[in-house]
């Protein structure tokens, strides 16, 4: 994810992402104060941050935790750094949970938002896919087996079939959260924000904007077909956690 040519992207360029610090999204760190009042405050990282959060006291992000009124979270893709057979994922979601319910505001509410597929040869995409279920048929359906490798560089193949970069393991896996949620104290601060609809943008992506990322192990890795460029198909998130907040009762 990155900006487009309409905001902050190369003057006179075709649109590309512009890759500047950390994905340019900001660094690990970003507030936005609001004008009426409140905060805005986005922490993100990778692997580390699924290890974090199973130990939030000790987490650098532990007193923005502790002020949110609403937080929302999203493990995804990274993890697999940590567990690639995903066989202790039920586990890690027990650990958070149970972190989060003692380092939050007894009166938050907690949001986890789904993570989207990749999408192989994005770059020739020039429009969504008709329905979610054709990108995941592309990668060969849900039935799923942990990858065959594990690289060196994250961004590496990690087997030879269609889903060789093993986009479905994440949503494959996430329904833990729900079922999880349910037996926590959590149960009734807790949601799941489903933005499964993206994963018919196969348009969208970073794809060849990668060549111009200022880290070369990146540059001159393959195009990106699993982050997108903003403004773009992600923001489809923001309107969805809109949506929720709007008609969901426990927000009013």
């Amino acid at each position: 994810t990155s900006a487009g040519a309409g905001a902050g992207g190369r003057a006179g360029s075709a649109p590309m992402c512009d890759y500047t610090g950390l994905g340019d999204e900001g660094g690990p760190l970003t507030v936005a104060t609001l004008r009426h009042g409140g905060r805005i405050v986005k922490v993100m990282g990778h692997a580390e941050m699924s290890e974090q959060a199973q130990h939030i006291a000790d987490a650098w992000w532990m007193p923005l935790w502790r002020e949110a009124d609403i937080a929302v979270f999203n493990i995804g893709h990274h993890y697999r750094v940590l567990d690639s057979s995903y066989s202790s994922y039920w586990k890690l979601v027990i650990d958070i949970l149970a972190q989060f319910a003692e380092f939050s505001k007894k009166e938050a509410q907690i949001i986890f938002r789904t993570t989207n597929l990749g999408h192989v040869a994005c770059e020739n995409s020039f429009a969504p896919q008709r329905t979610a279920a054709a990108a995941w048929a592309a990668l060969g359906g849900r039935e799923w087996r942990p990858p065959a490798a594990t690289p060196t560089y994250f961004g590496q193949p990690r087997d030879d079939g269609d889903d060789k970069y093993d986009w479905r393991a994440p949503p494959l896996h996430e329904i833990e959260w729900r079922k999880q949620a349910a037996f926590s104290s959590l149960a009734s601060r807790f949601s799941v924000l489903n933005v499964s609809f993206v994963d018919m943008r196969s348009d969208g992506h970073v794809a060849g904007a990668m060549a111009f990322h200022a880290d070369s192990l990146k540059s001159t890795a393959q195009k990106d077909c699993l982050h997108y460029c903003l403004p773009g198909p992600a923001d489809s998130w923001a309107h969805a956690l809109y949506n929720l907040l709007l008609n969901d009762a426990r927000f009013s």
